[in-house]
């Protein structure tokens, strides 16, 4: 996902999550807050039954401990810049992240920055274009 400020909006919609989690709401707050950017949004009663779906498949109180816990892994976005392996940064045009992936394609010096046209957070890692990308990142590291 890129750098994400956790003293803004991000940090905050981290907690919110954690929150939310630990009360039984779900994972309404995260997915709400990945709509797209541009273009249709997932109705409200599509991210309720996906907020269900993924309560199916997850333990809501270990996702909420690791929601608290990705405030405290991240590291000033100044430090990307002693990264020294190739690094393939793929994010969807749509994606509310997207600001998040331009953050840190600034500063790691060997970054490659992929971005997929009508793609948001949800498709990318599905589209044929992200998995064609990834395998070609690594041909490319032989």
């Amino acid at each position: 996902a890129g750098w994400i400020d956790v003293d803004g909006k991000w940090g905050e919609m981290l907690d919110d999550v954690a929150v939310s989690l630990e009360t039984g709401q779900g994972f309404l707050p995260l997915l709400e807050s990945l709509q797209p950017t541009s273009g249709p949004h997932m109705p409200q009663v599509q991210i309720q039954g996906l907020s269900r779906m993924m309560l199916l498949t997850n333990d809501p109180k270990a996702v909420a401990q690791v929601a608290r816990g990705l405030k405290r892994l991240s590291i000033p976005l100044e430090e990307f810049r002693e990264v020294d392996v190739p690094v393939l940064a793929i994010v969807g045009a749509r994606d509310p992240l997207k600001e998040a992936a331009d953050a840190v394609s600034t500063v790691i010096p060997n970054i490659e920055t992929i971005f997929l046209e009508g793609q948001d957070h949800i498709s990318t890692p599905f589209s044929k274009s992200f998995a064609d990308a990834v395998k070609a990142f690594f041909d490319g590291q032989k």
